[in-house]
């Protein structure tokens, strides 16, 4: 049965090939880039100054005085490490100009502590031998422990806030270069506040500080991969990949230190190869998903910049269209009026018809605009008290013409003015609302004209009362009638149904839209009811009274 050291041994060797290993791989990655040399030399400084002396100690026949000394140089290179450990990092995150008086103190401070530690007795009180911590307890001196402590810590923390500082100002390709850099540090000091920090101050002892000096390789592991790849995978990849790899590792140690029967020894190897086909399929599986969420990402990102331009240009495009349009439909009113002298009969009824083409353009801008600035969120309420009524009338009046070349009959039902109370004393029955008139009477005149555009017999009917507090306007028709699919997208930008583009070619889709949105810009609802094909349709507002 293999004893706890022999199993120290078999992960010290592990961790210093793994050490030596990410330190030249980052090393050669990049010789001149000087992220990378501080990376190696940080490394280098690890192993030699925490490390190395474990095995030595066990190893060698050492006399008291270089037991002695040994301990003083490791709390050294410990003050060494951190003044590559600052360097490093305030090089991968590109800030080595922006802290001009920490770029001094911090390695001063440091070669001052490592001078003090090595040549005087200002940390070391004393070194016991122990089999617990392989082969020696550290004792510092009170002074001393708070000053190295305190040190590390306070570096520890600066590098960190710089990083989660930098994380979230960082643009979003970036991040998960941060994300590598401070899940690794954060495994890393937790561990080592733990077994580091809290065992020696509050009980005197180091004994268990390997444990922190293993975990620091997921530090450096997680580091290392950050500035060598391009690519990253994502964290969660490498998560599942270093537990599935860990699990790996004490299965393999277990079979070979921890059981001398073969037969149980082929038995757990068994184990082993299943565990890593499993293992190892998972890792693919999160791979698998990952990849497609980030295509997924990517098609959104480039869906959403097309609605964007799309956005832009039809921004664009309304602007420069309404106004010579607008001018086009005054010089034509001028003509049609006789300002410029009388005009043949056939020609009138032409111009006629370019008078309507260009009141049909100029609301097809108007349309794209609204929309555009609902979309882009630059729509604004202008709310003032107003009565419904009127507004209604006015979207009436303004469809009459259209209602009249369909031969169609336009129905207003209007309320009784008031109404009388239990107390004898009159009501409004529509009393005035907080609304954007023009707004709410371009929603009411995109319901009635999408009524009229879809109703060849008949005609529509417009109801409006007061109802549990709510004013309820209802548009009703006798025209072509909805299915359930059309109802289930009716209020979308750019939708039309089937219907629409059999009886109606002019149109693009945007009234319903924008009258849906206009409603819901004053916490109102609208809703469209059909019983089938054939048997018209039905559209209703409801507006809360303020």
């Amino acid at each position: 049965m293999a004893t706890i050291f022999q199993l120290h041994q078999v992960i010290l060797f592990l961790t210093i090939s793994i050490g030596l290993w990410l330190a030249f791989w980052v090393y050669f990655a990049g010789k001149t880039k000087k992220t990378n040399k501080y990376f190696f030399w940080m490394v280098l400084l690890w192993l030699t100054g925490e490390i190395v002396p474990y095995f030595l100690f066990r190893n060698v026949l050492l006399s008291q005085k270089i037991l002695f000394f040994l301990p003083k140089l490791e709390i050294a290179f410990v003050f060494i490490f951190f003044i590559f450990f600052y360097l490093f990092s305030i090089n991968f995150l590109k800030e080595t100009n922006k802290f001009p008086l920490l770029n001094k103190l911090i390695p001063c401070t440091a070669i001052v502590g490592a001078f003090l530690s090595i040549f005087t007795n200002l940390f070391l009180e004393r070194v016991e031998l122990t089999e617990e911590r392989m082969g020696l307890n550290l004792i510092l001196t009170p002074g001393g422990k708070i000053i190295w402590l305190g040190f590390v810590i306070i570096i520890t923390l600066f590098i960190l806030s710089r990083f989660l500082l930098n994380y979230f100002r960082t643009l979003r390709e970036n991040k998960l270069r941060f994300q590598y850099f401070l899940i690794g540090v954060f495994i890393w000091a937790i561990i080592n506040l733990v077994f580091n920090v809290y065992f020696p101050i509050i009980y005197n002892t180091f004994r268990y500080a390997y444990f922190g000096n293993y975990v620091i390789f997921v530090f450096f592991g997680f580091t290392a991969y950050a500035i060598v790849k391009r690519e990253l995978f994502g964290i969660k990849v490498v998560l599942t990949a270093l537990l599935v790899g860990l699990i790996a590792i004490l299965l393999f140690l277990d079979a070979v230190l921890f059981t001398q029967t073969l037969g149980i020894q082929i038995l757990k190897g068994i184990i082993l190869v299943i565990f890593l086909f499993f293992g190892y399929s998972l890792i693919k599986s999160v791979l698998r998903e990952i990849k497609l969420r980030e295509e997924l990402g990517i098609a959104y990102q480039e869906l959403k910049k097309l609605d964007e331009a799309k956005m832009e240009f039809l921004s664009i495009a309304s602007h420069q269209l309404r106004t010579p349009l607008t001018v086009i439909k005054g010089y034509l009113s001028m003509i049609l009026d006789g300002d410029y002298g009388k005009i043949p009969e056939k020609v009138q009824e032409k111009m006629k018809d370019v008078y309507l083409s260009s009141e049909r353009l100029i609301k097809l801008v108007n349309d794209l605009l609204s929309a555009t600035r609902i979309e882009t969120g630059k729509m604004e309420l202008k709310l003032k008290k107003a009565p419904i009524e009127p507004i209604i009338e006015q979207a009436i009046k303004e469809l009459e013409i259209k209602v009249k070349e369909k031969n169609l009959y336009l129905r207003f039902e209007k309320p009784p003015k008031e109404s009388k109370l239990p107390t004898g004393q009159a009501k409004k029955q529509l009393p005035e609302m907080l609304i954007d008139s023009e707004k709410i009477k371009e929603a009411i005149y995109n319901i009635i004209d999408n009524s009229i555009r879809y109703t060849q017999k008949g005609g529509i009917t417009i109801k409006c009362k007061m109802q549990n507090s709510k004013c309820k306007i209802e548009v009703s028709d006798t025209g072509t009638g909805l299915t359930e699919d059309e109802i289930a997208k009716l209020f979308e930008s750019f939708s039309r149904g089937a219907a629409g583009s059999r009886l109606y070619s002019e149109g693009v889709g945007l009234g319903l839209y924008i009258a849906r949105k206009f409603i819901e810009m004053h916490n109102g609802t609208i809703r469209a009811e059909s019983e089938g094909k054939g048997k018209g349709s039905s559209f209703c507002i409801e507006l809360a009274m303020k």
